[in-house]
């Protein structure tokens, strides 16, 4: 994926999950994915499940808002076959 078209889904992330629906949809994942909460449970499985709702949540939180436009990380993350750039 290249620079343009992770705009572009950024800016679809962005109208997806604007306006009162999205609100809406963007509360109710944050109560179920551990946002104010601790993902803490014994069972190594549980917690390990617990973290990657929060992350999904975060990825969501952070594409809507347009804070990602700089992240390479984040890019890569999306397209996890692109290699990393050599120093």
């Amino acid at each position: 994926m290249d620079a343009k078209e992770f705009k572009e889904l950024i800016g679809k992330y962005s109208r997806v999950f604007s306006g009162k629906d999205g609100d809406a949809v963007m509360a109710d994942l944050e109560k179920r994915c551990f946002v104010h909460s601790t993902t803490f449970n014994e069972n190594h499985g549980r917690f390990g499940f617990n973290e990657g709702r929060r992350s999904i949540y975060d990825y969501i939180w952070n594409m809507k808002n347009k804070r990602v436009e700089q992240d390479e990380d984040l890019q890569r993350t999306y397209t996890p076959n692109q290699k990393p750039k050599e120093s």
